[in-house]
C-alpha cells in the first residue's frame, strides 16, 4: 500500500470553539456516517482494493468484507439519518 508523504501546508486550523455547540451528538454521527457512506459508494477500485485488504487483515472473510462493510455503513448510516432528524428537526 502506498502512503502519501504528509504535507504541512494541508494542515487544518482548529475549529472555533463553540461551532458545534447545541448540535445534538447523534447529528454529528449521523453526519459523518453519511460523509462516510458516500464516500466508499463513489471511490474507485484502487480505495476499495485497500478497503477490502484492511478489513480481511482485521479478520473479516476475504469473499464478504467490502460488501458487508459497505452495506453495514449504509443501513447504519440512513438509520442515523432518521434518529437525528427525530432528535433535532432542523438537521
Amino acid at each position: 500500500m502506498t502512503r502519501i508523504p504528509h504535507d504541512p501546508s494541508h494542515e487544518v486550523s482548529e475549529p472555533d470553539a463553540g461551532a458545534m455547540d447545541g448540535v445534538p451528538r447523534q447529528v454529528l454521527i449521523a453526519e459523518l456516517l453519511d460523509l462516510c457512506d458516500g464516500f466508499f459508494a463513489t471511490a474507485g477500485l484502487v480505495v476499495h482494493a485497500e478497503l477490502d485488504e484492511f478489513l480481511i487483515s482485521r479478520g473479516l472473510h476475504p469473499r464478504t468484507a467490502l460488501g458487508w462493510f459497505c452495506d453495514v455503513l449504509s443501513w447504519t448510516a440512513a438509520a442515523e439519518r432518521r434518529a437525528a432528524v427525530r432528535a433535532w428537526p432542523q438537521a
